[in-house]
């Protein structure tokens, strides 16, 4: 039994020795601390408001595709009888 002792113990030294050997994986590294929260701003839009406000008192308004005058109520017609516009 002597040559099985030392094979057993050949290979028992083996998976040792390849187990302190192997690589080893790398450790993550330790985030660094964490930010504070910044404090939550807003627009300053009094500016905006002033100048919408004061747009609606000008009188009539209209859009740039239509002008003063609207769209013309014969320009709607398509020719033929619909519920369109009733």
């Amino acid at each position: 039994m002597g040559a099985v002792g030392a094979a057993v113990a050949a290979a028992v030294a083996s998976a040792v020795a390849s187990k302190l050997l192997a690589p080893k994986p790398p450790k993550p590294e330790t985030p660094a601390a964490v930010p504070k929260q910044q404090a939550e701003q807003t627009a300053d839009v009094s500016a905006f408001k002033k100048d919408a406000a004061g747009a609606g008192l000008t009188g009539q308004q209209s859009t740039l595709l239509t002008g003063l005058g609207g769209v013309d109520k014969t320009q709607l017609n398509l020719g033929k009888n619909t519920f369109l516009g009733q």
